[in-house]
């Protein structure tokens, strides 16, 4: 993943930072995987990954013990008007907050 931003290709950037989010999150780097996720957030906001990331930022914030901010972003995938009740991003949010 690093190798693969290094070539600064910006059609799948998005993807690339919400692939090494999940692997910082499985390894215990939750404030590294929050910050990938919030330049997802702040440079690709239109990204079809920006869901995936709006998801991982919330379980980010769970295991940070922010219930508040995590039930929050969670709320707003829910929400949201761009993303429909299929969508496993909309289910998985749908059961973290159950």
């Amino acid at each position: 993943i690093n190798r693969f931003m290094e070539t600064g290709s910006e059609r799948l950037m998005a993807a690339a930072l919400v692939q090494r989010s999940r692997i910082k999150l499985d390894l215990d780097q939750v404030s590294a995987a929050l910050e990938d996720l919030k330049t997802v957030a702040e440079q690709y906001p239109t990204d079809p990954g920006m869901f995936a990331a709006r998801y991982l930022a919330g379980s980010c914030y769970f295991e940070q013990n922010d219930l508040d901010q995590a039930e929050a972003v969670w709320r707003g995938i829910l929400k949201t008007d761009r993303l429909l009740p299929s969508a496993v991003e909309w289910r998985d949010t749908q059961l973290a907050l159950g």
